[in-house]
């Protein structure tokens, strides 16, 4: 299974009441949604869940509604990187009898998420990497001290392996890196570890700095 090296998720619970309305001389389109986003655990994912008391959007719709929420998650607000553990949560909403559609309610759906998004703040998290080195102990130094640059935490060595915990979008160049480092004697492994605040958000085109909120 493939990480992101970053994705966001939500700081606080948020309400919305979203109306995607439009007339054009012909058919026109409407669909009201109201949704709540929650923080969910760390690692839980996204959760959509349907808990209208009356059916004020009917069962036809509802998979537009969750397709506009999937869709909206894919990307939050600090850049381009998918939301991740928060329950999104359909709880009223609107339809019209000749102008609603599941798309409209997908429309809707995704505007209220973002909108949602905004109002909240977004947390940014980067994906942590559980790195083992094997190399003599000779070149251990070296290893150590470049994996600090990368921001490593929880570094060790024992029985001549060297392990860290490194954010994975510093860690796209470390084969080529390990090899001069170690003449070539050095092998590694590296598997997902976890997703943990970004304290220092790099910059760059998918970082605006106006946009969300960081750790």
């Amino acid at each position: 299974m493939t990480h992101a090296p970053y994705c966001e998720t939500v700081m606080q619970p948020i309400a919305v009441d979203f109306t995607h309305k439009r007339q054009s001389g012909g058919a026109g389109e409407f669909a009201r949604v109201c949704l709540t986003l929650t923080p969910n655990t760390r690692g839980s994912g996204t959760t959509f869940r349907n808990q209208l008391i009356q059916e004020n959007v009917p069962a036809a719709y509802i998979p537009g509604v969750e397709a506009g929420v999937a869709r909206a998650l894919e990307q939050g607000v600090l850049g381009p990187h998918p939301v991740v553990d928060v329950i999104v949560t359909l709880t009223d909403g609107a339809y019209h009898d000749v102008d609603s559609s599941a798309m409209t309610f997908e429309t809707a759906a995704f505007h209220a998420v973002k909108d949602g998004l905004r109002r909240s703040g977004t947390l940014l998290l980067q994906a942590m990497m559980r790195v083992s080195v094997s190399a003599p102990e000779i070149y251990h130094p070296r290893v150590l001290a470049d994996l600090e640059e990368r921001g490593a935490i929880e570094m060790a060595t024992r029985d001549g392996t060297v392990t860290a915990t490194a954010p994975q979008a510093k860690l796209s160049d470390y084969f080529a890196t390990l090899h001069q480092l170690t003449d070539g004697k050095g092998q590694y492994q590296m598997v997902f570890d976890r997703y943990v605040p970004c304290l220092t958000p790099p910059d760059g085109p998918g970082f605006p700095p106006a946009m969300g909120h960081r750790a």
